[in-house]
């Protein structure tokens, strides 16, 4: 380890048309309360990229053992970290000139969500923080001066004011992370209750108009309310009482025009496998951690998924491959591929799927998967296979499951889904990692995105010609649990974010070489 001002003696002699030169930079500097850390350099046309760690003594950073305790805190804790690092990296526009940014440090925005990320790591002894810095190419010069600045006067005020807890509001701090502790709980009780999701009385579900992700502002907007019939009090650890509707397992239709929030309310739980931040309106809908939205996927490529279930009139072989499934067959191929590796919920939002309306109650049955099934369109020849019918209408749900029964035949199509033979992925078939994973509606970002592609990589070692999709995705999944996420690259600067098996699985699915056998 090197002292910090062998560092600005490298930077002031640098040549950054050199990567002997550049390259030197890298290694470990400390500095009067944390070490300094700069893993890599990267270079393209335009910018100059430095990979860093910084590395505080808990001693220094002062954060009391109560807000890491469990591994819900740890992760509340790091994620309200990672929130004021941004803010306080993006609050600063130091090194802009003409409305153009010359050098930076750079972090993935947080979503709504709460999740585990790496890029704050947090223990009895240790934080971490991991950044890019990056520096426009302009003169050999200016990079060295701007670099200079950043490292040694931004980068020791971003640390005092996000890394050291007496700078941090403390309300803030714990209410954040009392909250996710409390959805973590809520989320446990779901199967101690025999639910699959819980919807908190008063959440304001509605977001913003396209792919923003924050609660909707308009005054109009109405709090979720729930059947009388199907609320429940839940007692959380910090929060106390909580009333809600509780959704059990099995099928459930939610009928209404459209407009009536139907979509909303299914996105909630499809995001309900996350714990969300206070405000956000959604902060206690929470789903089985295995809920999985299922849509429309036309054009996708499937590999040797047993859709026989569904479609029975398939030509020569009920093991369906093809390069560009149609909308239907897509359908079919999601649902199969999720069942297979442990999916608990299915979520079906105004897909009219007579085939997959009619196997929901075999596939309950046989795999105790449940499904939630949003419809504009009549599907009062099914009623008899739900187990609840429930209307909405601006965002209060009645339950109309009696009536609606009573206004229909029992259907008479019943039949078993049938057995779903393991599927192993050939490892040799992964040549070119061609993966669009833009139609799997649970990533939420890019970050995790670039995690589960690098998991697609880790996970070969595994594939060794008699594992199954589910076991090697457990497997992965498994080592993660152990050893953290830097288990899938030594890179120990990359910026990764939890996913769950099924999404890795999802990903493995749409490799366009992907070849499969069968158990």
């Amino acid at each position: 380890m090197k002292a910090h001002f062998e560092l600005k003696s490298i930077l002031q002699n640098v040549n950054w048309n050199e990567p002997a030169s550049y390259k030197k930079i890298v290694g470990e500097y400390l500095f009067n309360d944390y070490t300094l850390v700069l893993d890599n350099i990267e270079k393209d046309t335009s910018n100059i990229s430095i990979k860093a760690r910084v590395k505080i003594s808990n001693q220094v950073a002062g954060f009391p053992e109560d807000t890491f305790s469990n591994r819900s805190r740890e992760i509340a804790l790091r994620d309200f970290i990672a929130r004021i690092l941004y803010a306080e990296i993006n609050s600063s526009d130091s090194q802009t000139k003409d409305n153009v940014k010359r050098a930076y440090i750079s972090l993935e925005k947080p979503g709504q969500e709460i999740i585990d990320r790496t890029s704050v790591l947090l223990d009895d002894k240790f934080v971490e923080i991991r950044f890019k810095i990056v520096l426009c190419q302009i003169n050999q010069d200016l990079i060295s001066e701007l670099s200079e600045d950043i490292i040694f006067n931004d980068l020791a005020d971003i640390i005092e004011n996000t890394c050291i807890y007496n700078s941090l509001n403390k309300n803030q701090l714990y209410k954040h992370i009392e909250t996710s502790e409390d959805a973590d709980f809520l989320r446990t009780e779901l199967e101690n209750l025999r639910l699959i999701a819980f919807v908190a009385q008063g959440s304001l579900l509605p977001r913003e108009t396209g792919d923003n992700d924050f609660p909707c502002k308009s005054n109009d907007i109405l709090p979720f309310s729930s059947p009388n019939n199907l609320k429940m009090d839940v007692e959380l650890p910090n929060g106390g009482q909580i009333t809600g509707m509780g959704i059990p397992r099995g099928i459930t239709f939610i009928a209404g025009p459209k407009g009536s929030g139907k979509t909303t309310l299914l996105d909630a739980i499809g995001q309900g496998i996350y714990n969300h931040v206070p405000g956000d309106g959604r902060e206690f809908v929470v789903s089985n951690p295995n809920t999985v939205n299922i849509r429309s996927e036309p054009g996708r490529n499937i590999s040797g998924v047993n859709i026989s279930g569904f479609i029975d009139n398939l030509e020569d072989d009920s093991n369906i491959s093809t390069e560009n499934g149609n909308s239907d067959i897509s359908i079919a191929a999601n649902i199969v591929e999720a069942i297979e590796v442990g999916a608990d919920v299915v979520l079906i939002d105004n897909i009219f799927i007579s085939e997959y309306i009619a196997k929901s109650k075999s596939i309950f049955n046989e795999y105790m998967v449940s499904t939630i099934l949003s419809s504009d369109t009549e599907i009062s020849d099914y009623y008899s296979l739900a187990n609840f019918i429930l209307r909405i209408d601006n965002y209060t749900l009645e339950d109309i499951t009696q009536a609606a029964k009573d206004s229909c035949s029992n259907y008479e199509g019943y039949s078993p889904f049938g057995y779903l033979a393991e599927r192993i992925p050939i490892a040799d078939s992964m040549e070119a990692l061609d993966i669009n994973l833009e139609s799997i509606d649970q990533i939420i970002s890019k970050s995790q995105e670039e995690t589960i592609l690098d998991a697609v990589n880790y996970s070969k070692k595994y594939m060794d010609g008699k594992k199954s999709f589910r076991q090697v995705t457990s497997l992965v999944m498994l080592d993660i649990g152990r050893l953290g996420l830097d288990v899938l690259n030594p890179d120990l600067a990359k910026n990764y974010s939890e996913f769950r098996k099924i999404e890795l699985a999802a990903a493995l699915n749409r490799i366009k070489s992907l070849k499969v056998e069968h158990k």
